[in-house]
């Protein structure tokens, strides 16, 4: 425990505090100034997008893809060069310490305003969809970042997004307007050393628990492929699968082709004579969970998606077809279906598993790294809507048990991801705790509600 936390454990505050006047803000430590955030940058500059390189005029133009939105810097590790005149780069030259203002873009869960410091030496400018805001004398640039985030954390910048067309777009005066309180420069320094450490401390425990996710998830997928492609008795004679990819499979399994065992995509012709009026489950992409799982709270008129939809029912299996949907594991078993009937994308493929496949055995088969991997090998189109094909589906040569075999699999899979995805979901509530902490108390440090002067080392 710091010397300078209380006995609970938690962070000593000012011992003298006084209103800021403003109500967002609360009290702020007694010497501390509040001001509008205006007067801590020395100007607010649109940057320029420049030409196609030319080798003469080039140099990095940094872009809003370029913002690291969890150190609050920017990333000039793979730079877009763009050809800037002279003359255009008056006043837009970027500076070590400049901070960057989003000024389009964003959305519904990211609004636009992020601003982000940059501490590099290297020359570059900004895109026109960034202002370029020197800091003014008496202000550390690292703790106007956190400032900045605080800020956009709280929704403050919210106020001043105007959005006529699809696009979000920050008035920067009106922004840079609102009331903010800062502490003397060196205190400014202190802050913001403290949080660049506890930031990266924090930042370390998140990194870690993302690994042991990526270990829980290889772990799954082991699991799965090995349970349908070797059976549950580890000492069962064997046979060659005559599958490359599989190897050796228990020697009673009958590799087969899954179109015998299954019929592939169906036709919208088989809901001919159902009511029109008849509502049914409306499944988009987004509702395809990875790895199994439908969300299933949207419902059409089957009238309202007579043509271009792909049709399925209750026990069918789903398996996306286009990337990287199909690479992410995208598919699911269809079940709890509005009136049992349901549509969605024509990127599915559906597969109706006759009465010797047992569905929950093909719907792991579907998701095991073998047949993604395979089906993945097999995409056809150009650029990133590549799309597996039906034949791969159709041809898919998969060792298949007995039933009751099939079943004591599924039955052993649903309950050993069950357990792994538990495991999972307890550390992403780990992590959302984490960054719950870490947003509060960058808050905390940059409002004055903690005094953290003491605990820089």
């Amino acid at each position: 425990m710091s010397r300078f936390a209380n006995q609970k454990g938690k962070r000593a505050t000012y011992p003298a505090y006084k209103p800021s006047g403003v109500p967002w803000l609360g009290d702020v430590p007694q010497h501390w100034d509040v001001d509008r955030a205006k007067w801590t940058v020395a100007d607010c500059r649109n940057g320029i997008w420049g030409e196609e390189p030319d080798g003469i005029n080039d140099l990095p133009c940094v872009r809003v893809a370029d913002f690291d939105r969890t150190a609050f810097r920017v990333r000039i590790d793979d730079p877009t060069m763009r050809a800037v005149t002279p003359n255009e780069r008056r006043g837009r030259l970027l500076q070590n310490g400049d901070l960057l203002l989003e000024k389009s873009g964003g959305g519904d869960l990211q609004p636009v305003g992020a601003v982000m410091q940059y501490d590099h030496d290297v020359e570059a400018v900004c895109a026109n969809f960034i202002a370029r805001m020197p800091v003014a004398p008496g202000y550390a640039s690292r703790f106007l970042a956190y400032l900045h985030a605080h800020l956009n954390a709280g929704r403050v910048n919210t106020r001043s997004i105007k959005q006529t067309t699809g696009i979000q777009n920050i008035d920067s005066q009106q922004y840079l307007n609102e009331a903010v309180a800062h502490p003397p420069l060196d205190e400014q320094q202190a802050i913001a050393a403290f949080l660049d450490r506890e930031t990266a401390r924090i930042d370390a425990l998140i990194e870690r628990k993302r690994r042991q996710i990526e270990l829980l998830q290889e772990k799954r997928s082991a699991l799965i492929n090995h349970a349908v492609t070797k059976g549950l008795v580890s000492n069962a004679p064997m046979k060659d699968s005559g599958v490359e990819w599989f190897g050796d499979v228990p020697e009673h399994w009958s590799p087969v082709r899954l179109r015998y065992r299954a019929k592939i995509n169906s036709s919208r012709s088989e809901l001919d004579g159902t009511p029109g009026t008849l509502d049914i489950s409306f499944v988009p992409m987004e509702s395809v969970h990875e790895y199994g799982g439908l969300s299933l709270d949207q419902t059409r008129p089957l009238a309202e998606v007579a043509t271009g939809y792909t049709y399925f029912r209750d026990g069918d299996v789903l398996a996306a077809k286009i990337t990287p949907c199909f690479e992410n594991g995208k598919g699911s078993i269809a079940q709890d279906l509005v009136n049992g009937i349901g549509c969605g994308t024509t990127e599915l493929h559906v597969l109706r598993p006759y009465a010797s496949l047992g569905r929950r055995f093909l719907f792991y088969v579907t998701i095991s790294h073998a047949f993604r991997h395979l089906g993945a090998g097999e995409m056809y189109g150009a650029g990133g809507q590549k799309r597996v094909p039906e034949d791969f589906f159709r041809n898919f040569r998969q060792p298949i048990p007995p039933l009751a075999e099939q079943r004591a699999i599924a039955a052993f899979l649903d309950r050993e991801t069950a357990r792994i995805d538990g495991l999972i979901e307890k550390v992403e509530q780990s992590i959302a705790t984490l960054r719950e902490h870490r947003t509060a108390l960058i808050s905390a440090a940059v409002t004055g509600k903690i005094d953290v002067r003491g605990e820089v080392a």
